[in-house]
């Protein structure tokens, strides 16, 4: 668990070579969400930037790293 609240969620998962980065906005409003080393965004709606991954209001993201 990389950060959790009532409305965001962001979960990572890895192995030695590879990592699953899982990001959830239950929130009416976007926000801006540790990035958890994710490179590129796999499904969903998501903007990785250099300060983080940011989700539109309501939007989930699927990524890797």
């Amino acid at each position: 668990m990389v950060h959790l609240t009532n409305e965001t969620l962001v979960l990572r998962t890895a192995t030695d070579r590879e990592a699953v980065v899982t990001a959830l906005n239950l929130s009416p409003e976007p926000v801006v969400l540790p990035a958890a080393d994710a490179t590129r965004v796999e499904a969903g709606r998501a903007d990785l930037s250099e300060g983080g991954l940011r989700l539109p209001a309501g939007a989930w993201a699927v990524l890797t790293a």
